[in-house]
């Protein structure tokens, strides 16, 4: 059976002018298989972080906000990967995520595959709909609700999900002095409730696209 990796492309990155050469190149040299990749905030969410530090607004409210932006830098990413890889596929909706999955249960891809996926997909609905039998596996596990949770946290609530035992969190900071993922939290590369995922199975690496 083949089990799908999760990747983060951090939202900083798309600032920079090449990223998508960088990670097509790296996933080259990747075992073949499919790679769902979400999308962080970046400085569209500063923005809001900025907003609610002025303004100390509802935290439930600006979490659900940030969730909503980043359906945009979704889009900016699916762009900016159309041109390094035309026939890149996309998930929008929890039922596409399962199709596409349960599509490589019995077979692994020839090669390398990014699947751009959005967080609605997969995290918004999750909260609201007890049909999701999947997601009984980590129900205890679900996101908190506020800045505490970042991309990276829903980058392995995803491998949860699709029960992947690898997540890659791709940075635009310099990650090779963090020698454990403990070094990473204190250091605040990556938020604290990456450790529970971590406890749970799921590899998490951080590479410095």
């Amino acid at each position: 059976m083949a089990i799908p990796t999760v990747l983060k492309i951090g939202g900083s990155l798309l600032t920079q002018s090449d990223w998508n050469l960088r990670l097509r190149d790296w996933l080259q040299k990747q075992p073949a298989g499919l790679y769902l990749t979400i999308v962080g905030g970046g400085e569209v969410v500063e923005a809001m972080r900025e907003l609610d530090r002025i303004h100390t607004l509802d935290q439930s409210a600006m979490h659900c906000r940030c969730i909503d932006l980043l359906d945009a830098t979704f889009e900016v990413a699916a762009e900016l990967l159309e041109r390094v890889s035309p026939n890149l596929r996309t998930v929008r909706s929890y039922a596409s995520l399962c199709s596409i999955v349960t599509s490589v249960e019995n077979s692994t891809p020839d090669r390398a595959e990014i699947v751009l996926v959005s967080v609605q997909s997969f995290y918004v609905k999750s909260r609201c709909d007890p049909a999701l039998g999947a997601l009984d596996l980590i129900k205890d596990l679900m996101p908190e609700i506020g800045w505490q949770t970042t991309s990276d946290t829903l980058a392995m609530f995803l491998a949860g999900v699709v029960q992947s035992n690898r997540c890659v969190l791709f940075k635009s900071c310099n990650v090779e002095s963090l020698v454990t993922l403990d070094d990473a939290v204190s250091a605040g590369v990556v938020d604290a409730q990456v450790l529970k995922y971590s406890a749970r199975g799921i590899r998490c690496e951080l590479v410095k696209l």
